[in-house]
Order: C-alpha cells, then structure tokens, then sequence
C-alpha cells in the first residue's frame, strides 16, 4: 500500500506570526501543518488548504525534504512562516544525466511530451520530448531546480497514543493488511460508534508509515463498539470475513506483503482470548489450511497520520452502517 503524502520542501527564517498556546515545537514532535507552496512567478505548485488536509509528519524524522522541519521547528500552536528556499535545499538541482532516451517501440501508444509516466523501478517521470522515433524521459522531479516560498502554520500536535474506549463502550483491535479498507469494513459495521487506523505490535516508540515495515509493527485497526447493539464475537466474525484466504498467509495480505501487513488479533482479557482462539481453529477449519493470524495481548497502539484515517470514506466511498457496496483500496 502507498499513501499519497506530500512532502513540502524546507524552510528558514523567522516566524512572522509565531503568537499562539503551548510549547515550540521541536525534534520528535508530530506535527500538523498546513502550508501553501508558491515558484517565484506566484504559481502555487501545492497546498494543504486546497485539500483542506493538513501535512502530518515528525519533526527530524526525515519524512521531509530537507530542511521543512527547520520551517516549523521553533513554532507555536497557531504560529506562522513564510520563507524561501533554494534548490539545494528543496529538491535538488537539476541533473542533466536523469534524461533519458527511449525507443518509441518501448513506449506506451500515443506518448507525448508532457505526459507523467511511471518508471520500472516505480519512480515518476515525465516525457520531455517525442521526436525521430525516440521519447525522451525526464526522471528529475518536476521542482528540480527551482526555489519555492511556503507558507507554513503549524495547526498543533497529534495525539500520538490511542486512548481508552469512552465509559460504556468496548474495543476491538485487529490488523488483516492495508487499514484503509479494513477500517471502512467496521465503519459500515451497525454498533460501531469510532475507528481509528494506527501501527501495533513493534519494538519502537513513534513508528510513521515509512518505517512500519522494519519497526515490527502492524497496520491495525481500533474499534469502539456498543455492546448493547454489537458483540466481539460478531466483530471477530467481520475480521475474518474481510481477511479471507489471507488469514493462512504469512505476512501478505491481498496483494501486500511485509510483517506490517500481517493478520493479528490484540485482544484483552481472557474473554476476548477464548473467543479470538475459538475463531483462528473455525477458520482453519473452514478455509481447509492453516491460519496464521496471532492471537496477542494488546499493545500500545499508535495513531497512524492524519491522512491515513477514514481514508476511504473521506474519498467517497460511503461508510453509512449496513453498506454493502465494494470496498476499493486502490481507486
């Protein structure tokens, strides 16, 4: 799974608006900011605003462009800046190596200069020209030697541990491969009052998503539930339901693969124990094969970003309760 999170370049200066309630932020902090990104000619190339999202990231955490964390570091909740950045510092200079030429006959039918193509080792590129049988590939990012002016607002901080279920409601804890489709699945569930899309089961504190793969933490979901409308037991059911075959797969779930990928049930308390034993022997048995999911005591539970959670609903795919229309994960 790949998350289109945008990575704004770097910044410096002083905050022309650094009023506002809390500490500065600083190295380690998990920051929300919204920032527009303008070329010298005043052409916006990105903003958070237009998509009424703002950029979720770690303050040193590399998840940036060099230097964007310098643009919010020093920050109060609130506060403003607005800085330019040279190329050296923002995506590079350009590199007159990263253009390629290939035969048509290679290319996808009607290529022409602009299009936006995808390279076989999964990098974006764009065609600079088409001329005597040949294509030329332009693998330097689009912003590749250019200076940008942000302007930055650090919103706040997220929360980055899960908290308890609200009095009267229970938890559901449960990983089964990409979050995005899997939280949308118990969105539609009837008794389910809030989800929550974060990484457990690792050995590091803070985990993003670029680092789930070697931090031994699973992409999981967290369901608050009224047990007076619903069950674990029927929740478990939902999970394996959604899970299927991959439920006998070892760290591969779909199309996915990695140890973040892998089915697990976090559970708490010797209730929800015999009931997530009870249903890994039925579904064995039931699928003819061996699953694999854990069965595990709850661990901390860390929020994914902001952009990960109700990922699905909040791209148009419905999450009313009852739902019964496909679950599409990628498009």
């Amino acid at each position: 799974m790949t998350a289109s999170t945008p990575s704004p370049p770097a910044a410096g200066g002083e905050p022309t608006d650094p009023v506002g309630e809390g500490d500065a932020a600083t190295d380690g902090d998990t920051v929300l900011v919204h920032y527009v990104g303008c070329l010298d000619d005043g052409t916006v190339f990105d903003s958070s605003r237009t998509r009424g999202e703002p950029l979720t990231f770690t303050i040193g955490a590399g998840t940036v462009i060099p230097g964007f964390d310098a643009g919010v570091r020093g920050l109060r909740p609130g506060g403003k800046r607005t800085t330019r950045i040279e190329a050296d510092q923002a995506y590079g200079r350009r590199n007159e190596e990263l253009l390629i030429k290939v035969p048509l006959a290679s290319c996808p039918d009607g290529l022409k200069a602009g299009d936006v193509v995808r390279l076989s080792n999964g990098a974006v590129a764009t065609v600079d020209s088409v001329a005597d049988g040949m294509a030329t590939i332009d693998a330097n990012h689009r912003l590749a030697g250019l200076a940008l002016t942000f302007e930055l607002e650090l919103l706040g901080y997220q929360q980055l541990l899960l908290d308890p279920p609200p009095d009267g409601q229970e938890r559901f804890i449960g990983a089964a491969g990409c979050f995005w489709g899997v939280e949308l699945a118990f969105q539609r569930h009837p008794g389910v009052t809030a989800t929550k899309v974060g990484y457990t089961g690792g050995h590091v504190e803070r985990p993003v998503y670029e680092s789930v793969g070697t931090s031994g933490h699973a992409e999981a979901v967290a369901v608050d539930y009224d047990p007076a409308v619903t069950s674990y037991a029927a929740l478990v059911d939902l999970f394996f339901e959604r899970l299927g075959v991959s439920a006998t797969t070892l760290n591969k779930a779909g199309g996915d693969e990695g140890p973040q990928y892998r089915s697990a049930l976090f559970v708490s308390g010797p209730a929800q124990r015999a009931t997530a034993e009870a249903a890994v022997a039925a579904a064995s048995s039931r699928l003819g094969a061996k699953v694999v999911t854990e069965v595990t005591d709850v661990a901390p539970f860390w929020l994914a970003e902001e952009v990960h959670q109700k990922y699905l609903e909040k791209r148009g795919q419905s999450a009313a309760k009852g739902e019964t229309a496909t679950i599409r994960c990628y498009g």
